[in-house]
C-alpha cells in the first residue's frame, strides 16, 4: 500500500532545491496532492568535531528558523567528490578546523542521504570564522562536554536541529572508542 504519484508538478526551483505539489492517489483510492522538496545536491554531510572530549558547535542565524541556533557543522555534498572530502571541506569552511581522519558515524535518510562523521581535532586548533563563506551567518562557537551529554543539555544550549541532536548523542555513545588526545 503506497501513495502513487500521478503527476509531478514543479512549483519552484533554484540552484539548491526543487519544490513540487504533486497530484497523487492514496491507497484508499482517494485523489489528492502531496507537497515535497528535493535537494539538488547529491547528498548532505555533517561533522561532530571533538577537541579534548568537548564537541564544537556553531551558533548561527538560520533564516528558516528565524532565530539563532546551535548545531554541528553541516552542508551539501558536491558532484565529483566524496562524502568524506565534502565533510572535511565543510568543517574547514565553517570552523577553520582540520582533521586528519574522519570516521563515519551514521548515514541518515533514503531519498536524500546525509553522511555524519566524527573527528578528533588536535587541542592546538581553535575554531575561527576566517574561512566562512559569504553565504554563512555564523556568529560564534561554543563547546559542550561530550561525555555524559544529555538531550536536556543540548536543548539548553539552543540545539533544535534533529540532525545535531541525534549525531551528538550517537557520538557520545561512540566516544569511548576514540583514543585519548593525551596519549
Amino acid at each position: 500500500m503506497q501513495i502513487v504519484r500521478e503527476r509531478e508538478n514543479l512549483v519552484y526551483e533554484n540552484q539548491y532545491v526543487a519544490v513540487y505539489d504533486d497530484d497523487v492517489a492514496f491507497p484508499s483510492g482517494k485523489k489528492g496532492a502531496y507537497f515535497r522538496t528535493q535537494w539538488k545536491a547529491p547528498y548532505g554531510v555533517a561533522i561532530v568535531p571533538v577537541i579534548d572530549d568537548e564537541v564544537v558547535l556553531i551558533r548561527s542565524y538560520r533564516y528558516t528558523e528565524g532565530a539563532i541556533v546551535t548545531e554541528i557543522p553541516q552542508g551539501f555534498g558536491t558532484e565529483r567528490s566524496s562524502p568524506e572530502a565534502d565533510a572535511a571541506r565543510e568543517l574547514s569552511e565553517e570552523t577553520g578546523l582540520r582533521s586528519e581522519e574522519l570516521t563515519l558515524l551514521a548515514v541518515f535518510g533514503k531519498a536524500f542521504q546525509t553522511y555524519v562523521y566524527i573527528c578528533c581535532i588536535s587541542r592546538e586548533q581553535k575554531p575561527t570564522m576566517h574561512s566562512q563563506e559569504n553565504t554563512e551567518s555564523i556568529l560564534d562557537f561554543c563547546s559542550l562536554p561530550l561525555s555524559g551529554i544529555s538531550f536536556e543539555q543540548l536543548a539548553e544550549a539552543g540545539v533544535v536541529d534533529p540532525l545535531t541532536v541525534s549525531s551528538v548523542l550517537m557520538a557520545r555513545d561512540r566516544a569511548q572508542s576514540f583514543p585519548s588526545q593525551s596519549d
